[in-house]
């Protein structure tokens, strides 16, 4: 780990150069290093649950499973309160929020953020257990269908707390399957409109 006191774009620089060579470090992992604090030891936890681990049994091949569900857990918390501000480069804009959160966040409102995922991911399990998944059978978590799915329930439940029986129809259209499409990652409109479609299906029971 590099001295707290190193300049911030100084520590992401040095990581981002040794990203270059050797064994490909994931944003997740580069975060782990650059970034530390209490926002960092939430994703870790909720990475790890095993709620969390239920919901997504695979991950695509190759790839560091315990590194990409933190880079969706991290794009659970950002997303849900941020996603309006995003404009382009998701990786910065996750860049600054880890920053923000680890500086800013008190307990109350970590605790506040542990159970909103754990609800989320509850009611993802008992609703639509494989929604996270493509549905031909792919085992892999597409990084823009998590955000919809899990950000849109997260937003639909801010809503109505009480939310129950949720259709479904929305998860087999061919609207869904547009709009988390993996070239709309960069896409503010795009990331925008997933993640509203999911909320306003699910409230629109």
């Amino acid at each position: 780990m590099l001295d707290q006191r190193t300049d911030e774009s100084t520590r992401i620089e040095l990581f981002r150069r040794l990203n270059t060579s050797g064994k490909r470090l994931e944003d997740a992992e580069i975060r782990k290093g650059v970034y530390r604090g209490p926002f960092l030891d939430l994703v870790s936890e909720c990475a790890s649950s095993p709620e969390f681990k239920a919901l997504t049994p695979y991950m695509a091949k190759g790839v560091d499973a315990q590194s990409e569900r933190q880079e969706l857990v991290t794009r659970f918390f950002v997303y849900s309160d941020r996603y309006i501000d995003f404009h382009h480069d998701v990786r910065k804009f996750l860049d600054q929020a880890m920053d923000d959160l680890n500086r800013s966040v008190d307990p109350k409102r970590l605790a506040r953020m542990r159970e909103e995922f754990m609800r989320t991911m509850m009611f993802v399990r008992a609703n639509f257990q494989h929604a996270l998944y493509r549905p031909d059978g792919g085992k892999r978590v597409p990084r823009v269908r998590f955000e919809a799915v899990a950000v849109g329930t997260n937003l639909a439940l801010r809503s109505r707390p009480d939310l129950a029986d949720p259709p479904d129809r929305w998860l087999k259209s061919g609207q869904f399957e547009e709009l988390v499409r993996t070239d709309a990652s960069n896409s503010a409109p795009k990331l925008r409109g997933r993640i509203e479609f999911v909320r306003d299906s699910l409230l629109a029971n």
